[in-house]
């Protein structure tokens, strides 16, 4: 299947490739300064809307990824539990000896 393209090519529109672009005059300083903003930003930035409207916004948005998310089964829970103690102790026991020769040496050049 080919590319879907618009009908009309000369007009870019509000799509991934090129967003819809406004731009707002605003006076400063008594001159007049040109901003461009990217639709898509206002929309994701929820402007416009008032702040309990922007929480409940993010949070229904939140609660939307979470339910997205793969959660570990109880079994694989306590596997890696398991795992990540298993090597913070390797890792203890490891430094211990390490710290023990170097403490050796370091006493044997001092004396």
């Amino acid at each position: 299947m080919g590319e879907q393209r618009s009908p009309k090519p000369q007009v870019a529109g509000s799509s991934p490739v090129s967003p819809a672009i406004l731009t707002f005059l605003r006076p400063k300083n008594g001159n007049i300064s040109r901003y461009r903003v990217n639709v898509r930003i206002l929309k994701q930035v929820g402007a416009g809307m008032n702040p309990i409207q922007r929480i409940r916004n993010f949070y229904h948005e939140v609660i939307t990824e979470l339910k997205k998310c793969t959660w570990p089964s109880r079994s694989e829970l306590m596997e890696s539990t398991l795992l990540v103690i298993v090597s913070i102790i390797i890792l203890g026991i490891f430094v211990a000896v390490v710290d023990q020769v170097t403490q050796y040496f370091i006493d044997l050049i001092a004396s």
